[in-house]
């Protein structure tokens, strides 16, 4: 591989690709992360604030699917994001 002025590449083949490899890792990583706190964002955006603003009495069934479906879709990403790590090398 040669580098911008035309020569060869004085780091070799094996570093680059290291060096690859770490980037890729890191990205996963990031990915991982931002889908995970896409998640938190579900849980405690929708499903605690919707059990919070109903107060002591939870009897409508409606505002119990609503929390379940907040919750379960930040559930749902969570293991999105965990499987997502499954990338790394």
């Amino acid at each position: 591989m040669g580098d911008e002025r035309g020569g060869k590449d004085p780091e070799g083949p094996k570093v680059q690709s290291d060096r690859a490899k770490l980037i890729h890792n890191e990205q996963v990583k990031l990915t991982a992360n931002t889908i995970n706190g896409t998640a938190l964002a579900f849980i405690v955006g929708g499903g605690v604030a919707t059990m919070i603003s109903s107060g002591p009495s939870l009897g409508s069934m409606e505002r119990l699917l609503q929390t379940s479906a907040w919750i379960l879709t930040g559930f749902v990403l969570h293991c999105a994001g965990r499987l997502h790590l499954r990338l790394l090398r």
